[in-house]
């Protein structure tokens, strides 16, 4: 709602005003991020597009191909289950739907939705362009639990063999080590929130910029700021 009354009235000074506050709050914490980052020639897999918001947060170069975009849950898992398979194949196909305004890719059996793309042409540039960066030796991996998450899905995901990974979701679960929940961070049962929407006019930060992710991508520990 906050947004819409912001782009409704983009030119008032009140509005003015709180947009300068939000951008001089973003300004201090990424500068203070970016002092802090040790670990700086990182990939970032992402169900969706927190991973490219925190590479942007940081000012890093995306050295992964999940920027701009989302995938559900399974197919994620999928993706990361079986890298070779997935992930040396150009998304070739084009997903045709009336469902979404935006492109849809596919790469063999799993979709990939370019929200943030204006065609599929540059969805496909895009996402082949960046596996050429992927920097195995330095794997960060988040995922999301929406867009039709599961039970399941959360327990294959915490057996992928990545070191550093992390799922946030709406509750605690002490039996999936790999899980944290961000406070607040809940649109309802079983679903957590983008993580990168403002919740409140005077603040530029988001629920992500709760989790401490520059000590979780320079050690792996999970926890908040």
């Amino acid at each position: 709602m906050l947004n819409k009354i912001i782009s409704k009235h983009s030119d008032s000074d009140i509005v003015i005003s709180i947009r300068k506050k939000r951008e001089k709050l973003r300004i201090l914490k990424d500068a203070s991020d970016k002092r802090k980052l040790k670990n700086k020639n990182f990939t970032i897999f992402s169900s969706n597009c927190v991973g490219g918001g925190i590479y942007h947060s940081l000012g890093l170069r995306f050295l992964s191909p999940t920027i701009n975009l989302w995938i559900e849950p399974k197919d994620f898992i999928k993706i990361l289950s079986y890298p070779e398979k997935y992930l040396k194949s150009n998304l070739i196909k084009e997903y045709s739907t009336d469902k979404f305004t935006y492109p849809v890719g596919i790469i063999k059996d799993v979709k990939i939705y370019g929200q943030h793309y204006s065609s599929f042409e540059e969805l496909k540039t895009k996402w082949n362009e960046r596996v050429q960066r992927i920097n195995w030796n330095n794997v960060i991996v988040f995922m999301i639990q929406r867009d039709g998450c599961s039970y399941e899905d959360l327990k294959a995901f915490d057996k992928l063999p990545y070191k550093k990974k992390v799922v946030f979701t709406d509750q605690k679960y002490p039996e999936i080590k790999s899980s944290f929940v961000i406070p607040n961070s809940q649109e309802r049962k079983n679903v957590v929130s983008s993580l990168l929407v403002h919740k409140h006019w005077y603040s530029g930060l988001t629920d992500i910029d709760k989790f401490d992710y520059v000590d979780f991508i320079n050690t792996g520990k999970k926890g908040l700021r």
